[in-house]
């Protein structure tokens, strides 16, 4: 899955982002928002425009961008963005350095709030064409804020505890936007992260954990198709989202599923 507008060079500085609806669309998204001055700067402004034109629902995570960002910023030499985005495109690996660092600093309450702000800054290297590792960030004093998918899925597997899990995937696909319908053809291999070039790659375990699916409703002829592929668009799990969808596909299928069986439901239709 390829999204239109977004393939950059590796190392390179973007071209900017072109005027029109969707840049306006994302200056309207998160007015008066902190971090909205960041707009400016044309590597966050093509960040936003890549969630606004993917997403199923855009403000949310177009908020948590800013927000994480601001707190990226602030803790880097000079408080600018631009330095260490010009570093990682001539040496990728400091985009992992900065952000293990940004974890040590950002003085996180636990793992939930260290992945809200890390949202930002991995979206933000990701499309201006920086590999980073789209993993759970670790900091000082940060706590789980609920059980690691790992210990979720090692309960027996009774019928009430797999029913349960079910349920709580089931709740967080929802959550995510998505209707019945549609997250009962989400697939394995429709769990994954992006990569520079805003490609889709199936990752089951991304932080972030984006969701790809297909709407209900197809698109009319003649109508915009701006941000899908297929008609398909895509959608951000919460953190707690993630882990209860991880539980539910690691208890059933184990952890190398997405590889091995990229076409089975994460749901069980019952």
């Amino acid at each position: 899955m390829t999204l239109p507008r977004t393939r950059l060079p590796v190392p390179g500085r973007p071209a900017d982002v072109e005027p029109g609806p969707t840049l306006e669309v994302v200056r309207r998204t998160a007015p008066g928002e902190p971090g909205a001055d960041l707009l400016h700067d044309v590597s966050v402004a093509r960040a936003a425009t890549v969630l606004v034109e993917a997403l199923r629902e855009a403000a949310g995570p177009v908020r948590t961008l800013l927000a994480g960002l601001t707190a990226f910023r602030d803790v880097q030499p000079g408080g600018r963005l631009e330095p260490v985005l010009d570093l990682a495109w001539q040496r990728p690996r400091t985009a992992d350095e900065a952000l293990a660092r940004f974890a040590h600093l950002a003085g996180a309450r636990d793992d939930a709030d260290l992945a809200r702000l890390g949202f930002g800054p991995k979206i933000w290297f990701t499309t201006n064409g920086v590999p980073v590792t789209w993993r759970p960030l670790t900091g000082p004093g940060t706590v789980p804020s609920v059980p690691p998918a790992g210990e979720r899925a090692a309960r027996p597997s009774e019928p009430t505890a797999e029913a349960d899990r079910q349920e709580a995937a089931r709740t967080a696909l929802e959550g995510a936007g998505l209707t019945v319908g549609e997250a009962l053809r989400v697939q394995l291999g429709d769990l994954g992260r992006l990569a520079p070039g805003t490609v889709f790659v199936p990752d089951l375990l991304a932080e972030p954990l984006l969701v790809r699916c297909v709407p209900e409703t197809p698109l009319q002829p003649g109508a915009p198709a701006s941000g899908t592929a297929g008609g398909r668009r895509l959608a951000v799990l919460s953190h707690r989202g993630r882990i209860a969808v991880l539980s539910a596909v690691l208890a059933r299928h184990g952890l190398d599923a997405g590889c091995r069986q990229p076409h089975v439901p994460v749901l069980t239709q019952s």
